[in-house]
């Protein structure tokens, strides 16, 4: 782990991510799966401005009718579409047992104070019917200063696979 990170569990699944110190953790089940959020600002006590945001999407096909490749190529062009820029974009690679993909926007989102632009890089994942996007942003004028904790915390591990082993 890095210096100035604490290892987060990522529960139920057993993942695993860097949280820098002194930042929240918070955890879901939704309907359709998963969503953990790790933020420099509480995220219970309403928008955070800094953080990472990774959402489980299970079923994809028996509850939405769409195969999760599907379901990220669909999400990757709706966001290109409506991104204020594309800052880049990697091609399809596998990664571990998923397909993997990446974006970078910059997008203009509404806040508590208006509209302000956030710099925004999407890692998308997907496997048989199961699709992870994990999203780290921050406000485009304080990107230079957050962009070391997005690089460490990209190297996340979404299932702890020796909890499933028999």
């Amino acid at each position: 782990m890095p210096d100035g990170y604490t290892l987060q569990i990522l529960e139920p699944t057993g993942g695993k991510i860097a949280r820098p110190n002194g930042w929240f953790y918070d955890e879901h089940n939704t309907p359709s799966g998963y969503l953990w959020t790790i933020s420099r600002e509480h995220p219970r006590k309403g928008p955070y401005a800094v953080g990472e945001h990774i959402q489980v999407f299970m079923k994809l096909e028996e509850i939405g009718k769409i195969s999760s490749e599907a379901f990220i190529q669909g999400f990757v062009a709706d966001k290109k579409q409506s991104a204020a820029r594309v800052v880049s974009e990697c091609a399809s690679m596998i990664q571990s047992i998923f397909q993997r993909r990446c974006l970078e926007t910059e997008e203009v989102l509404p806040t508590d104070s208006g509209a302000k632009r956030f710099h925004i890089q999407y890692s998308l994942f997907w496997a048989n019917d199961l699709a992870v996007v994990a999203t780290f942003g921050a406000p485009v004028e304080e990107w230079a200063n957050v962009q070391r904790f997005a690089e460490a915390m990209a190297t996340f591990e979404i299932i702890d696979m020796s909890r499933f082993a028999k």
